[in-house]
């Protein structure tokens, strides 16, 4: 079954049958990268960096064709 996953036509909501194209991983960064935000924000923790990646992730998501989110 693995196999078929690789032709176009085959099943929907593969990769093959979005001809390939990503997006998923940026969400998905984003989406983590908000809870961990949460988390530490919950915990009293200060994770500077995170919270900047988080806002760039959240910028760029959607708006820009060729990062494919």
């Amino acid at each position: 079954m693995a196999g078929l996953l690789r032709l176009q036509g085959v099943m929907e909501g593969v990769p093959a049958s979005k001809d390939y194209k990503g997006g998923f991983a940026c969400k998905l960064m984003s989406k983590d990268l908000g809870l961990a935000a949460a988390a530490a924000q919950h915990c009293g923790a200060k994770v500077p960096m995170s919270e900047e990646a988080a806002k760039l992730y959240q910028q760029v998501k959607g708006k820009v064709p060729s990062v494919n989110c």
